[in-house]
Parts: C-alpha cells; sequence; structure tokens
C-alpha cells in the first residue's frame, strides 16, 4: 500500500479496503497470461467460467456499502495531493461502473470474451471467419448492451472508449483522426502508390528462429533488461501481462516468413513493459498501477518500437546478426536493412504496417467498430465492410480472411474501444521524443548508440511518465511534462522529416 506518497487518513483506509480488489486483479491477470501461453486449448471454457467468478467478486468488492462510503467521503475532501486524487478519481468511475452492470450480465459477459480467443484463434488458423462470426455477434450484442447500462451522452462508443482512455469522448476522436486522415491521404497517397508496385526483399523471406530468438534477447540485454522482473514467451498474438512491479511477462510471435514481425513485436511489448516496471513501488497496490490509460501505455511501446527500434542507430547494433537469418540477407547493408524496414508500403496486417500508414489501420477498426455498435451494418455485412475500406483507404483488399477480418484478437477479448489507444500512442510517443530531445539536449540517434545512453533515455521516461502509473490522464499529463495540448502536430513533423513526401 502506498505510504509517503499518500498522507491522508481516509485515503490510506480507502487503500486498506482495496487490497483485496488488488488481489483479484493480480490473479485475473495471471490467469490472461496463462490462457494466451501455456493453457491446453481444452481449457479455456472453464477458465473463463472462473474468470468471470473473479470479475464478480470484484464487483461484490467495489459495491459494498462501506467501501461506496469511504469513496464517496474521499471524493469530499480538500488539499488532497495528486496522487491521492488519482485514487479518489479512479476509484469514483470503478464504483459506478459496476454498480451499473448487473451481476448476471457481468457474469456472461466475462465467460464469454475470456473462453472466446480460442475460437477466434481457430477460425484465423483455419481461415474461416464463419467459426467465429456467431460467437462475434454475440460479444457485439453484448457490448452493446454494456454501453446501455453504462450510459452515454452521444453515442454508445463513448462509453466503451471511457474504460480505456477516461475523458476522451467519440466526437474528441471523429476530430482527432479526421486531421489525422487528410494529413496522411494529402501527403502520401503517392507514396502508397509507389509501395504497391515496389517488392520488398524480406517479407517473404523464411528465417532462422533460432537466430532470431538470439537477436530478440540482444535486444533486450541491451536495452538493460532485468529478467528477475521480466521474461519473454510465445504466443499467437503479442501481448504484456503485468502482474507486478516485481514480475511483468511479455510474448512475441515466430511467423514462417518475415522476421520483422518477431522483432518489433518484442521492442513494442517491452516498452509496454518497461512502463509498469518503472511505476513508483509505493503506488504498486494502489489502482494506480492496477488501472491504465491505454493511450499512455502505447505511447511508450509505439517510442520503443518507432522511435528507437526503427532508426538506423539501433539496427546498425544487429546488423550482423540479422544477416545470419537468411543466405539472402548475406550481403545485406545497413541501408538494405533500414530501406526494407521503412518502406512505406501498404499492407494488410495492422503489426506489421509502415509507421506511415500504422494510423489509417487504426481508422479503419475504429469507423468498424462504430458501425457495429449502432446498427447500421450487420455482421453478415462485416467482411465486405473491411475490405472496402482497405480499398478505400489504402488500395488494397485482404486476399483471405486470416489476413483480413480475423487478424486482430481484440474483439475476441470484448476490448471494443481500444484500436483508437494505439493512434493516441503512436502520436503521443512524437511528443515524448520531442519533449525528450529538449530536456536532454541530445538528439535521440545519439543516446541510442550506446548501453549509458539508453539508461538516459529510461530514467527519463521514468522521473517524468512512468513513475505516475494513472495519476494524471492522458491529456493533463501532456500538459504537465510539456506545457502544452496534446495534438498531432510533432508526429506530422515527425513523418515528414523521417519519410519526405514525392
Amino acid at each position: 500500500m502506498p505510504e509517503n506518497v499518500v498522507k491522508d487518513r481516509i485515503i490510506k483506509r480507502l487503500l486498506q479496503e482495496y487490497q483485496n480488489i488488488w488481489a483479484l486483479i493480480y490473479f485475473l491477470n495471471l490467469a490472461e497470461w496463462d490462457t494466451e501461453t501455456y493453457m491446453p486449448e481444452g481449457g479455456s471454457q472453464i477458465r473463463g467460467i472462473a474468470s468471470a467468478r473473479l470479475y464478480v467478486l470484484i464487483q461484490k468488492e467495489l459495491t459494498d456499502k462501506k467501501f461506496i462510503y469511504l469513496v464517496k467521503t474521499a471524493s469530499d475532501l480538500e488539499k488532497l495531493n495528486d496522487f491521492e486524487k488519482g485514487i479518489v478519481r479512479i476509484l469514483k468511475k470503478n464504483v459506478d461502473r459496476y454498480l451499473k452492470l448487473p451481476k448476471e450480465f457481468l457474469h456472461a459477459y466475462t465467460a464469454l470474451t475470456t473462453s472466446s480467443s480460442k475460437m477466434w484463434a481457430k477460425a484465423k488458423q483455419k481461415n474461416d471467419f464463419g467459426l467465429f462470426a456467431q460467437v462475434l455477434e454475440k460479444i457485439f450484442t453484448m457490448t452493446r448492451q454494456k454501453a446501455d447500462y453504462l450510459g452515454y451522452k452521444s453515442h454508445p462508443y463513448d462509453a466503451l472508449l471511457d474504460e480505456y482512455e477516461q475523458g476522451i469522448t467519440t466526437s474528441d476522436l471523429d476530430d482527432f483522426f479526421e486531421k489525422i486522415k487528410s494529413f496522411l491521404l494529402v501527403n502520401y497517397q503517392e507514396n502508397f502508390k509507389k509501395g504497391l508496385q515496389s517488392h520488398s526483399q524480406i517479407e517473404d523471406k523464411t528465417y532462422d528462429v533460432k537466430i532470431m530468438k538470439r537477436i530478440n534477447e540482444k535486444v533486450l540485454n541491451y536495452f538493460n533488461t532485468d529478467y528477475q522482473y521480466l521474461r519473454l514467451d510465445k504466443s499467437s498474438h503479442p501481448f504484456t501481462s503485468v502482474m507486478s512491479i516485481q514480475d511483468t511477462r511479455i510474448t512475441t510471435r515466430y511467423p514462417e516468413v518475415n522476421f520483422i514481425n518477431s522483432l518489433y513485436s518484442t521492442i513494442h511489448e517491452y516498452g509496454h513493459a518497461l512502463y509498469t516496471l518503472q511505476h513508483n513501488p509505493e503506488i504498486e497496490l494502489s489502482p494506480l498501477f492496477t488501472e491504465n490509460s491505454l493511450g499512455l501505455h502505447e505511447s511508450q511501446s509505439r517510442f520503443w518500437e518507432n522511435h528507437i527500434g526503427k532508426s538506423k542507430t539501433f539496427l546498425r547494433l544487429i546488423v550482423g546478426d540479422l544477416r545470419k537469418l537468411n543466405i539472402n540477407f548475406k550481403k545485406f547493408q545497413i541501408d538494405d536493412f533500414y530501406r526494407e524496414i521503412t518502406t512505406v508500403r501498404p499492407s494488410l496486417i495492422r503489426t506489421e504496417a509502415d509507421e506511415v500508414t500504422y494510423n489509417l489501420h487504426i481508422i479503419i477498426r475504429y469507423e468498424v467498430e462504430k458501425a457495429l455498435l449502432n446498427g447500421s451494418v450487420k455482421i453478415s455485412e462485416l467482411v465486405e465492410l473491411w475490405n472496402s475500406k482497405y480499398f478505400e483507404y489504402l488500395g488494397i483488399k485482404p486476399t483471405n480472411m486470416s489476413t483480413g477480418i480475423l487478424q486482430d484478437i481484440h474483439w475476441s477479448c470484448g476490448l471494443i474501444g481500444y484500436f483508437p489507444t494505439y493512434a493516441l500512442g503512436t502520436v503521443l510517443s512524437s511528443i515524448w521524443r520531442n519533449q525528450l530531445e529538449f530536456s536532454l539536449k541530445t538528439p535521440l540517434e545519439n543516446l541510442i548508440k550506446s548501453i549509458s545512453g539508453i539508461k538516459k533515455i529510461k530514467k527519463w521516461l521514468g522521473i517524468n511518465i512512468h513513475q505516475y502509473g494513472y495519476t494524471y490522464p492522458l491529456e493533463e499529463l501532456v500538459v504537465k511534462i510539456t506545457g502544452a495540448k496534446f495534438s498531432p502536430e510533432h508526429w506530422q513533423k515527425y513523418l515528414l522529416k523521417k519519410y519526405p513526401v514525392l
């Protein structure tokens, strides 16, 4: 329980009552990790039932009269510090949420979304949307019910978005995505066409998985990873599970072709892990640790993936290892690898997308989710809608279900409203880079050259962003650190500098 950061007697008492909730969340996260890594496929249904019971127990704790009274009392307190205000803000939101969701609904919804990921994985493997369509329809039907229970002013998406990014509305996103979409299509449409005509020398090539595993380990070692507190495993869709500051777990994947997917999945998830590993230990047993701004979280993974991992300076550190992955790479120079990794080439897979086209993948998912939630499109029409949007924005169409509508795990887990946080985080990562370089008076590329420079990057991130956990919502933290409001400006300048338009 936080000691030094929490001064108020009522807040301390409130956090004592929160410990049962913290423990339940801990084991839910552990179960999630096990579900996607080592659990036998046949265990998904009973795992879903068990997880659902844990969520019901969390609801019982949060809606206990004594707990509600303490939250209400804490809400009326004055002269709280920022950590204490953050604790009250989060608990007020969570109490309100669980009071609105009927216990029976919560149990059924959790059981469904906990067990559905295995069904999604089978459908993706067999390239058969029909195997998942009925389940997906039930998930979206229940998600609309959840939005109705939670309540919203303008659009059911608002209720869902607030679970991942408190304070951001659909109206905010409509404006945000319109700016991004117009910027990309005005400046880069000709680059898209050129990219479609080019051929990658990497994406269809196999690679030595054993060597790739050693490269991933080398990268994590260069980032000064402490394996006492982090482990790397394999899963069908890379993710990060956080139990505590002492136990954070990431996964990567090793597809048959294109080593880039494995390398950057590892770096992306490392960014997520580092964010929580550098939280202030005094907030670990509080909602400032268990709850998150997903936009802030994604800003860390996208920072490490794009600004560090996709820099020429970083690639120089591993170019010798990359040449060993395939005999075709033996004569590749640093510029060959860099060109392949930074080519603007529209692709079907979000996680494989280049930095320029990536946010268009997010916009497609945002528009599809809104259409499904407001009933303007049916599940039976979903594949056609998905394919048409890919052709409209990127000039390509999926050739199968696995590279199209079935590529992401998120919907099977009920993570509807999550995708926009990837775009928020991508834009925010450029804001952090600009501020870091200004504060340290050193270009990021120079810092990447050495482990001592990596340590400086980690220290700056830890002091300015990581230590706070969810003390501040996204927009508030941006103003606190930079003195300016959140906007796509630095992201646009970054792209135009790294990826000149034709």
